[in-house]
This record gives structure tokens, C-alpha cells and sequence, in this order.
């Protein structure tokens, strides 16, 4: 096995282990869903000239709640990766 392939395999495993949902909720809601939240917020009051507190209050109910469903899909990404991983290695690994 490459080094590379091993450096992966480890980081695989160690949001594997992580748990399903502490890695949707740190990298789906809190990663990608408040820090876009926070993103649309200022391109809205600085481009659009919203309202704060309005506009805010919508980013943070929406990006978060996409940011669950993006933490979702990036686990199942995640896990079928993990797999294939694990199923090349058994396929170089049998004998011919």
C-alpha cells in the first residue's frame, strides 16, 4: 500500500470513528452551514443592503439546516469510499 493510500485509509478511519452524526453536525451544520450562513449574510447587507437582523436570522435558519443534508451526503461519500478502499485492497491482495 502507497503512503498516500495509507495517510487516507487513516483519515477515513478517523472520521469513521468519529461517529455519523458529530461528523455531520461539526462538518455539515457547523462547518459548511454557518460559515456560508455568515458568507450570504454579509454578501446580503453589503451588496443587497438588507437588513441586518433579517437577513441574518434567515441565513441561519437555512444554511445550517442544508448544511445537515450536506453533512449527510459527504458521510455516505465518506463510508462508500472507505469500502471501494477496502475492496481494491482485497482484489490486489487475492491470488490470481
Amino acid at each position: 500500500m502507497s503512503e498516500f493510500s495509507y495517510s487516507k485509509q487513516v483519515k477515513l478511519e478517523r472520521l469513521i470513528a468519529g461517529g455519523k452524526w458529530r461528523f455531520i453536525l461539526l462538518h455539515g451544520v457547523l462547518g459548511w452551514g454557518i460559515s456560508t450562513a455568515f458568507i450570504i449574510y454579509l454578501i446580503d447587507h453589503f451588496l443587497m443592503n438588507t437588513q441586518l437582523i433579517n437577513s441574518f436570522s434567515q441565513a441561519l435558519l437555512i444554511y445550517p439546516a442544508a448544511g445537515l443534508l450536506f453533512g449527510l451526503i459527504m458521510w455516505t461519500m465518506i463510508k462508500n469510499e472507505y469500502s471501494k478502499m477496502f475492496a481494491d485492497l482485497s482484489e490486489q491482495n487475492s491470488p490470481s
